[in-house]
């Protein structure tokens, strides 16, 4: 699975095919497996539609951390 970390960001992408790139993210995300991977099903229209860049990495951070956690926790 290939997803850009910032939503929408590829140099010379003219509007059109930004929106569409973000539209192929959202689906590549949702499209996970739930069982797996339920948060980032949950979120996925939040990862890719977001504007606010440093939000963006934060919540990835956040994420990442959360998962770390919860792995850490089940062991």
């Amino acid at each position: 699975m290939l997803v850009r970390s910032e939503p929408g960001f590829e140099p010379g992408l003219s509007e059109a095919e930004r929106v569409e790139l973000q539209r192929k993210n959202h689906i590549s995300l949702a499209m996970q497996p739930p069982d797996i991977y339920p948060r980032i099903v949950e979120c996925a229209t939040a990862i890719t539609d977001m504007k606010d860049l440093e939000f963006h990495y934060r919540l990835g951070v956040d994420m990442f951390i959360a998962g770390v956690e919860s792995l850490a926790a089940s062991r």
